[in-house]
């Protein structure tokens, strides 16, 4: 459903999910209508497939500041939410997958706190 006519971004989404299934271990995929979560008890990174990109969200608790973020939305006094769109492949690098293992870390302690 997400990828209808869309192989350049299901080629990317698949290079994604690699990179990070390395990066933080295991979790499940759950496809919803709106976006495909990535799950470790609770959703801690969510991609969104357009038209020649994707859009990977998650969320810190702390505010991030980088070039790279096409938006954010401070939640809560400890939480907000970030937005990346993705291209290619060479921007699925270090700093992006950082910053998606500090949220599936914070979202691990919320599941066990």
């Amino acid at each position: 459903m997400h990828f209808t006519g869309k192989d350049q971004e299901k080629h990317l989404y698949q290079y994604l999910e690699h990179a990070i299934r390395n990066r933080v271990g295991s979790f499940i995929v759950e496809s919803l209508p709106c976006c495909i979560h990535f799950v470790s008890g609770t959703t801690f990174a969510a991609v969104r497939v357009f038209r020649k990109k994707i859009q990977v969200t998650f969320s810190l608790s702390r505010k991030l500041s980088s070039k790279r973020i096409d938006s954010f939305v401070h939640m809560s006094a400890h939480r907000y939410l970030y937005a990346v769109s993705l291209q290619g492949e060479d921007e699925i690098d270090s700093k992006l997958l950082d910053w998606i293992h500090e949220a599936y870390d914070l979202h691990a302690t919320r599941k066990a706190g």
